[in-house]
């Protein structure tokens, strides 16, 4: 058992990492068969009794698989895009791993901090690759450090993450100007790796910890992606405010509140940010338009199934068919129907139905808030861009509940 655990472990570290850093190379894909065919085996072969009580922990993947089942069912009927119905149908696979993660006793939190701290290291790599290679007016000093890294192994690395990890460098202005952009894939999944540094950092006081904070999060800015620069900060402030006592928290707020709307004033008047006629926020919107002014009662009750297309323009003269937008919970209502969509993303921040009520009456949820806040804020992240549903994005709802069943089982949160 404890050699299973072990090797469990070492596969579902592996599993994440491929996914974050070389998605493309199909190699995250065989690892999963593994680790689904392991805890197949061990249920089969090697567990004698109660094969099944993991269900009695949640059903939470079950409901979710179930009801993206439905919408892959309905596809089959309809004009839809099947490749990406059976893409989203074989994502939600992930759901399950929470069974042998609570089975073996994997901790979710510490594996995390490994990653982050693999990922981050390997992203600076791929950063100081890209700044070798762009010709960008960087400081000298800048320059200057990453020309000292420049060799065979970086230059590999760089180069292979970029391939196989959905990456590219280009220019981008945001705050006028020619910026610089060197894009990864699983970027947005550096909020979570963050998070849980950060977290650490308050709980065990190593200063080595912010240190990486501090890392990941200059690293994440040059990707030059608006939602790094808006939520990576944000989860860092809310979780230090979160640490702070009550008459801290209230003094705090307000001058979070201030600081808050002096930052969107800046934004709005020297920056696209938050400027509608920029073309990533034109997109957004009109995608929502698009979807209420063509919802039916058909839709909004049992959804057309997944992939279904649907028309959405983002200016009078720009109109395309779409199977799949940047916001993902309108793209779950279009697929599934409005109930079924929001069961999907309460079963995700409520793994246990049966404790709805109690825990938001009683706010035994509130045990894990900072864990539900960088759920929470990951979740706006996936309504401007879609992050969640993918090979890592998911990960985050496993940690989550992994750290909500851990709090169970001390008996400081109870599902």
């Amino acid at each position: 058992m404890i050699n299973l655990k072990s090797i469990y472990t070492v596969l579902l570290a592996l599993y994440i990492l491929t996914s974050l850093l070389i998605p493309l190379a199909s190699a995250n894909k065989l690892i999963f068969v593994a680790l689904v065919m392991i805890y197949g085996m061990y249920i089969l072969f090697f567990k004698k009794e109660k094969k099944f009580a993991c269900l009695k922990l949640t059903l939470a993947p079950v409901i979710i698989i179930a009801i993206f089942v439905y919408g892959y069912i309905r596809a089959m009927f309809g004009d839809n895009d099947m490749a990406l119905a059976r893409q989203f149908l074989l994502g939600t696979g992930m759901f399950a791993l929470i069974y042998p993660i609570e089975e073996f006793e994997i901790d979710m939190q510490k594996l995390m901090l490994i990653i982050a701290k693999i990922y981050i290291a390997f992203y600076a790599i791929y950063v100081i690759d890209a700044i070798n290679l762009m010709e960008y007016d960087v400081p000298g000093f800048v320059k200057g450090f990453a020309g000292l890294f420049d060799n065979a192994i970086t230059r590999t690395i760089g180069e292979q993450m970029m391939v196989l990890g959905g990456g590219w460098m280009k220019y981008r202005s945001i705050f006028g100007g020619k910026g610089m952009m060197i894009y990864l894939g699983s970027i947005s999944f550096m909020l979570v790796l963050v998070s849980v540094l950060y977290l650490d950092f308050f709980k065990t006081k190593r200063w080595i910890n912010l240190l990486w904070v501090v890392l990941g999060t200059v690293l994440s800015f040059t990707a030059g992606q608006r939602a790094c620069m808006l939520f990576i900060p944000a989860i860092l402030c809310v979780i230090t405010w979160l640490q702070l006592n009550q008459k801290l928290k209230l003094i705090s707020a307000g001058m979070i509140g201030v600081v808050a709307m002096a930052t969107v004033a800046y934004l709005i008047k020297n920056t696209s940010i938050l400027s509608f006629g920029d073309r990533s926020n034109a997109v957004k919107i009109g995608h929502m338009i698009c979807y209420f002014e063509q919802l039916n009662l058909k839709q909004g009750l049992i959804g057309d199934g997944m992939g279904s297309y649907y028309l959405t323009s983002y200016s009078p003269t720009t109109q395309e068919m779409l199977a799949q937008t940047e916001i993902t919970f309108l793209d779950h209502c279009r697929y599934f129907g409005i109930p079924l969509s929001m069961t999907i993303w309460l079963s995700m921040i409520f793994p246990k139905w049966n404790g709805i009520a109690a825990d938001v009456r009683k706010w035994k949820i509130w045990q894990a808030k900072e864990e539900l806040a960088v759920l929470l804020i990951y979740f706006v992240w996936a309504q401007l861009n879609p992050v969640l549903f993918n090979s890592f994005g998911l990960v985050i709802v496993l940690w989550y509940w992994n750290i909500l069943f851990s709090k169970s089982k001390k008996g400081t949160y109870t599902c």
